[in-house]
C-alpha cells in the first residue's frame, strides 16, 4: 500500500493513461542514430529536408521517429521536422570531427554534453568580461 504523501501526480497519470500516450520527451540514442543515418546518406535525399525511406530501416523505426516528432510522412517520402533538424545540428556541432568522414558514428549524448559544457564556459567568460571594470575602481 502506498502512502498518499508519497504518491505523485506522475504516478497518478501513469496509472490512468495508457502506456503508449506516456512517451519520454527525449528519444533513445538508437532512434536518434536512425535519424542521423537517414540524413547522412546522400542517396536518400529527395528535396529540401525530404528523404526517401531507406531499406535498412524498419517500419517500426520509422514509426518511432514519427512518434517523437523527428520526421513526418509526406507524399513522396519522409520530411525531417524542426525538432529533428535541431538534433542533427547538435550531433554535428557538438563533435570536433567532420560530419562527413566516412564510417563515423556520432554519439548524441556526448555531442549534447559538449555543447552544454561550451555554453557554460561561454557564460562564465561573459560574467568575467562584464565585471572587469569593477576591478579598476577597487
Amino acid at each position: 500500500m502506498k502512502k498518499f504523501s508519497q504518491f505523485s501526480i506522475i504516478d497518478f497519470l501513469t496509472n490512468i493513461l495508457p502506456s503508449d500516450l506516456i512517451k519520454r520527451d527525449t528519444p533513445q540514442p538508437q532512434t536518434i542514430q536512425k535519424l542521423y543515418s537517414i540524413w547522412k546518406n546522400p542517396n536518400n535525399k529527395i528535396g529540401e529536408k525530404v528523404y526517401k525511406q531507406p531499406k535498412d530501416i524498419s517500419q517500426n523505426d520509422i514509426e518511432d521517429l514519427i512518434s517523437y516528432n523527428l520526421i513526418q510522412r509526406t507524399g513522396g517520402g519522409l520530411q525531417i521536422t524542426g525538432k529533428g533538424s535541431n538534433i542533427i545540428k547538435i550531433m554535428i556541432l557538438g563533435d570536433n570531427r567532420s560530419a562527413f568522414e566516412m564510417g563515423r558514428d556520432i554519439d548524441y549524448v556526448t555531442a549534447s554534453s559538449n555543447i552544454k559544457l561550451a555554453n557554460r564556459q561561454k557564460k562564465k567568460n561573459k560574467k568575467v568580461a562584464d565585471c572587469w571594470w569593477k576591478n579598476l575602481n577597487g
